[in-house]
């Protein structure tokens, strides 16, 4: 979830989930509410993206703001990274965000969970 959710996110933030799940494990993300500054189609100002790995030159799954924002994400391997930024003007109340691990079908295990926020 977005730093001080459900009340407004900070300007000029830049926060790092890192999801690691068990070797053999997918990871299934999925977003249960979304509000950011909207933006152009790039989402240059803030916004969300989720890249299918550990760091920022792995594949991009997608760069969301405003409102819209797909309803499931799934990684192709046991990483996934979340980014989040903001810039220095308009402030929303952000987005939380659920997921779980799965191999085969759904499942909900122990996956390591690190977060870095800078604010």
């Amino acid at each position: 979830m977005s730093p001080y959710y459900p009340g407004y996110y900070a300007t000029n933030s830049w926060c790092e989930w890192r999801i690691t799940a068990p070797v053999g494990h997918l990871i299934r993300l999925e977003f249960v509410y979304f509000n950011l500054e909207r933006g152009d189609i790039r989402c240059l100002k803030d916004y969300v993206e989720v890249l299918d790995g550990t760091s920022a030159d792995s594949t991009s799954r997608g760069r969301f703001c405003g409102y819209n924002y797909p309803e499931m994400l799934e990684s192709s391997s046991n990483n996934m990274l979340i980014v989040f930024k903001s810039d220095s003007k308009v402030v929303r109340t952000g987005f939380k965000a659920e997921y779980y691990t799965r191999k085969g079908r759904p499942e909900f295990c122990a996956t390591r969970f690190i977060h870095v926020c800078k604010m």
